[in-house]
């Protein structure tokens, strides 16, 4: 059935459509004896969700960026050892690859998660809800009755784990990347780092299904092609390393910057 967790003052409310028809019937005169009809009538109020678009902005791309950034902060100050970085001959290189890669895995999986949004048109669970919320808000009327028919697949899932599975990759091959007794804190550092990043994607996806937003299928989809994006996201992040001049070893000393060709290169 269709249901509601509605958000505003004084706390959430799940409400079965048949309350939620039974408030439109009696109009904002319900608000004041029930709760129900308090959340859907009130401005302040909406569709409860646990990540709200800000907080997925930020746990998707801000923090990946931000832990990227340290991460090659790290190799650089760890007395020149370098982890795992797609063709990076410095800390930065291997930052900027990273990062672009990461915008890569996000840009495609943005796009196709919508085209298929577009095309599936599929009701969310809480799809009456938000066309009772669409029927009572009239400048967010629109909003409400176009995302009431993207369900399939989850945004929230696809686009958490596109950027955070794609750091969580990242840190897993910085595992095996750190050598040496003195850097072994650095690996068990970097192996908690990617179990944690892979662990805040799946709790994001259920917190959709939590939340009446998503049904089980729609965040496994999710879930599918946000691992699609953190494969071509890595993929291609070596296609940055054309920003910089290339390098090739100078002897037994420090690395010599100049062009050369792509034959030789590879």
């Amino acid at each position: 059935a269709n249901r509601l967790s509605g958000g505003g003052g004084g706390g959430g409310k799940e409400c079965s459509p048949v309350k939620l028809d039974a408030c439109l019937g009696r109009g904002k005169a319900s608000a004041d004896s029930d709760r129900c009809c308090e959340l859907l009538y009130s401005s302040s109020s909406s569709p409860t969700e646990q990540v709200s678009d800000a907080l997925l902005v930020c746990l998707s791309a801000v923090l990946p960026v931000l832990l990227l950034l340290l991460r090659a902060g790290v190799a650089y100050g760890a007395g020149g050892a370098r982890p795992w970085q797609p063709r990076g001959a410095t800390a930065l290189e291997g930052a900027w690859e990273a990062i672009v890669g990461l915008l890569y895995a996000l840009g495609a999986t943005l796009v196709v998660v919508n085209l298929i949004k577009r095309a599936v048109g599929r009701p969310r669970p809480n799809h009456f809800a938000l066309q009772a919320y669409a029927s009572v808000h009239e400048g967010d009327r629109r909003e409400w009755e176009e995302t009431s028919w993207r369900s399939f697949p989850s945004g929230h899932a696809s686009i958490s784990l596109a950027g955070l599975g794609y750091l969580g990759v990242a840190f897993g091959l910085d595992v095996s990347g750190w050598k040496g007794l003195q850097q072994t804190l650095l690996a068990a550092a970097a192996a908690a780092a990617s179990v944690g990043c892979c662990s805040t994607a799946l709790w994001v996806g259920a917190t959709r299904v939590e939340d009446y937003w998503h049904a089980t299928e729609d965040v496994l989809a999710g879930w599918m092609v946000g691992a699609l994006g953190v494969a071509f996201g890595h993929c291609l992040a070596a296609d940055a390393r054309l920003w910089f001049p290339k390098r090739v070893p100078q002897g037994e000393g420090a690395p010599m910057t100049m062009p050369v060709p792509d034959e030789l290169y590879e």
